[in-house]
């Protein structure tokens, strides 16, 4: 069985722990990513490369139009 580290950080604090690709997939469907995403995520892990996974709060489209325009503005 092959392992992967999976470190989390929440208010300053890391916490790391070691599981199997299975543990990878069953990780990978909380945040509903689809059978071919999570694969993809355990192919790149199994080529010894690196996976980032960002939990961003849901921001409403009106709110991200707002900033894109914003950001278009500054630039």
């Amino acid at each position: 069985m092959e392992r992967v580290t999976i470190v989390t950080y929440k208010a300053d604090a890391e916490r790391s722990r070691v599981t199997g690709y299975r543990g990878i997939r069953q990780l990978l469907r909380r945040p509903t990513l689809d059978d071919d995403a999570i694969e993809r995520v355990v192919e790149v892990l199994h080529n010894g490369r690196t996976v980032v996974l960002v939990d961003v709060p849901e921001v409403a489209p009106v709110e991200t139009v707002a900033q894109l325009e914003q950001m278009a503005k500054a630039a």
